[in-house]
């Protein structure tokens, strides 16, 4: 039936690796000749407004059997979450500019820019500079009033380094990151984070890799420590700053 091979088409489209290449973790497009993910960062990995037309128009093809309105929803919601796409990256790219802006005008001389949309919207973005001993975290919103972002500085945890980077599963975090990472002694464990999930003070993928006994570090197998935040203070401010408001974030 015709309905069933639309309806694998757009199985097959939502499911290929080209659209993991918009998320902030990508996908190996160039296999075998390179392993080296691509992931342009302009989409959030859950975003209801590309998938919802996609759900829409496949919905509608099962239900009315494949009949023409059917098919012709489910083109829509296609067309529709391709706009978004191209949405996403156009915004990334304005954002982007922004941020250049404001680092430059604070003196801060970034060696690696990240500039991805908060979750479940493409309003609002996060951009993590990594500059010297620091990474630099800030936030703008595409209906904020001013085109300025300030930003918060952190310490990276250099002076760990020597102590874990010889750490084979310390070495694959910090590529997989592609640099954005800080290291952090909690008590007596280091734990590495991947700087691109999550937001001060809360990291999703976070790994104790080394012990301290106070005079050195013995690195040890990474273990995921990672944390959630707190969504009773984390959804109610990213509704706000989504829509401009400028309140700080819940740290």
């Amino acid at each position: 039936m015709r309905w069933l091979a639309v309806l694998a088409l757009w199985l097959a489209l939502v499911t290929h690796p080209l659209l993991d290449a918009f998320t902030v973790y990508g996908t190996r497009l160039a296999l075998p000749f390179s392993d080296e993910p691509v992931g342009l960062g302009s989409i959030f990995i859950i975003d209801p407004l590309f998938t919802l037309p996609l759900l829409i128009g496949s919905a509608s093809v099962v239900a009315t059997r494949g009949s023409t309105w059917g098919r012709r929803a489910n083109v829509l919601g296609l067309l529709l979450a391709g706009a978004y796409l191209a949405w996403g990256v156009a915004a990334q790219q304005h954002q982007r500019r922004v941020a250049q802006a404001s680092l430059a005008a604070q003196g801060i001389a970034a060696e690696k820019l990240l500039v991805t949309p908060t979750a479940f919207n493409s309003l609002l973005w996060r951009f993590v500079a990594m500059s010297g001993g620091h990474y630099h975290e800030g936030f703008h919103s595409l209906l904020d009033s001013e085109a300025h972002i300030g930003f918060d500085a952190f310490a990276r945890g250099s002076e760990l380094s020597a102590g874990v980077l010889g750490n084979e599963g310390v070495q694959r975090i910090a590529a997989f990151s592609k640099g954005f990472y800080r290291l952090q002694q909690i008590g007596p464990q280091v734990v590495i984070s991947d700087l691109r999930m999550g937001q001060e003070p809360t990291y999703t993928f976070s790994f104790v890799v080394a012990q301290s006994d106070g005079r050195s570090l013995s690195p040890t197998v990474p273990r995921q420590v990672g944390t959630r935040p707190d969504l009773g203070r984390a959804l109610p401010w990213l509704w706000r700053r989504m829509w401009g408001e400028p309140v700080p974030p819940p740290r």
